[in-house]
């Protein structure tokens, strides 16, 4: 069964009750370096597309409104939610309307602000230059804000007000522009308590959004929001934020240059811990430790196994989300080894009968316990898969001892070389050897060893291999683009582990 992320809930009353990744420390010191800040401020929040930006920001937001956090008034506007209407400073302000009527129970400033915002909106049919941007305003308007709802409300003055803008000929647009930041000052003025704590304005999924309604709230957010007090947050990656302005003004354009222009600080969020993402896939994105894993233990060690695989090979965040999606299905139920063909279970429940013996092996409980939940090579292979696909598809043949052979497809691959290495080329077969190496098995490299002594006596290393890659061809071609981000940290490389 596959399983979306689950959506990250985060209030101010427990910002980070829900950080299964480490982000609270990182957001903690954001915070302390927005102090003092001097405003107006655009600053972008920037990692690849679905790297958990938007997770980020909700537990930022719930602890800005916090009393640790400083207690600001924060607004976020979701741009993909709004892109539809092709004019991003009609989603920006709904948002604002929206902001004032969650707070009329609760803030001593909502009529003063509702007087503001009034003025605000009354200027927008001459900035937006287009009547289709206004008949979209209007079916927005936040009931019981400003004149211009009455207007509609009444259904004459603002149908009036578009008429008089469109047959009018030219407004004098410098002259609206200046109304509506002077109403957008005061109503900033009074959500900062007189500025002493900004408002946080995050615009986030802008990477979601069509290259030209991203790029014009872009430039909305400079010309028309350009006031004291605010600090806008777009979360985007700046790189694909590049691509967008090529896409409008062309692919030589200097896209750089031109987001300099808009853009004042640029942050990159910080790698997540290794063991913390996969710890998350596992048990809350999975839940494997309702299925084949049986407890903390052997959560901890799968969590150990993969990462010990990903660190050799440098699997980037998004692929290890891959591969153990690809698997998720394998492991809803635990699975035998004896699914392989290569064994069968004995009359004792901690017996093995493997092919090519001429007796069943006793084993004791770690042993029986892989291999009667073996998921090791599922999850090894997926991973290979993920880190070289060309490396994945050559196993378990043309290998053969020669150590030659065997450096030219290079040793300092680590940990899962050696696991499938030994797997493959180990050539000690005796029932001594196979008896004497299940008594001393009590991790996943002593499995290997294990496994590479059954399967040279039985002449099975290819059936075996072949068995568990089948498992996995059904699921190679498998993308999951709409789950790939509430949570996740995806495209960013795990630092390489040095061996010698």
């Amino acid at each position: 069964m596959f399983r979306r992320p689950p959506e990250l809930i985060a209030t101010p009353e427990n910002p980070f009750g829900n950080d299964k990744l480490g982000r609270k420390d990182e957001i903690v010191r954001l915070t302390n370096l927005m102090k003092g800040t001097d405003t107006p401020l655009v600053m972008t929040l920037g990692a690849p597309w679905g790297a958990g930006k938007s997770s980020f920001v909700r537990m930022w937001k719930a602890y800005l409104e916090s009393p640790a956090g400083g207690e600001h008034c924060c607004i976020v506007f979701d741009a993909w939610e709004s892109d539809f209407n092709k004019e991003p400073l009609l989603g920006c302000m709904g948002e604002i309307g929206e902001f004032i009527k969650s707070h009329k129970h609760s803030s001593s400033w909502y009529g003063q602000a509702l007087s503001a915002f009034e003025k605000v909106v009354d200027e927008l049919p001459g900035l937006l230059k287009a009547t289709a941007g206004m008949a979209t305003f209007l079916s927005w308007a936040v009931p019981g804000v400003g004149a211009l709802a009455a207007g509609l409300n009444a259904g004459a003055d603002a149908a009036e007000k578009v008429r008089n803008y469109v047959e009018g000929g030219h407004s004098d647009l410098k002259a609206s522009l200046k109304v509506f930041k002077e109403g957008l000052r005061e109503f900033v003025a009074l959500v900062t308590d007189g500025g002493k704590k900004p408002l946080y304005f995050f615009i986030d999924e802008l990477d979601r959004c069509e290259p030209e309604y991203a790029i014009k709230l872009l430039e909305s957010v400079k010309h028309f929001f350009d006031v004291e007090n605010i600090i806008f947050v777009l979360s985007v990656d700046m790189a694909k934020l590049g691509s967008m302005a090529q896409v409008r003004y062309g692919e030589g354009y200097d896209a750089s240059g031109y987001l300099g222009r808009f853009v004042d600080v640029e942050y990159t969020m910080a790698n997540v811990d290794i063991d913390a993402f996969i710890r998350f896939i596992t048990v809350d994105v999975f839940r494997f430790d309702r299925g084949c894993l049986d407890g903390e233990g052997d959560v901890h060690r799968f969590v150990r196994f993969v990462k010990d695989i990903v660190s050799v090979y440098r699997i980037t965040t998004r692929g290890v989300y891959r591969a153990l999606s690809k698997v998720s299905p394998l492991m809803e139920k635990k699975c035998s080894i004896i699914d392989s063909g290569i064994a069968t279970a004995g009359i004792d429940s901690h017996s093995f009968h493997f092919l090519g013996m001429s007796k069943g092996v006793f084993i004791d409980g770690y042993l029986y316990s892989s291999l009667s939940n073996f998921y090791y090579i599922y999850v090894l292979l997926a991973l290979l898969r993920e880190g070289d696909v060309g490396y994945y598809s050559r196993w378990p043949m043309g290998f053969d001892l020669d150590k030659k052979t065997l450096r030219s497809v290079g040793v300092d691959r680590g940990f899962y070389y050696s696991v499938l290495m030994t797997i493959s080329n180990l050539s000690y077969t005796s029932d001594e050897n196979i008896a004497k190496a299940a008594v001393s098995c009590s991790d996943i490299e002593g499995l290997a060893v294990f496994l590479a002594h059954i399967l040279k006596k039985s002449n099975k290393v290819y059936e075996f291999f072949e068995y568990y890659k089948k498992g996995l061809q059904s699921y190679d071609s498998l993308v999951f683009p709409s789950s790939e981000g509430v949570f996740m940290s995806f495209d960013q490389s795990f630092p390489r582990r040095g061996f010698s």
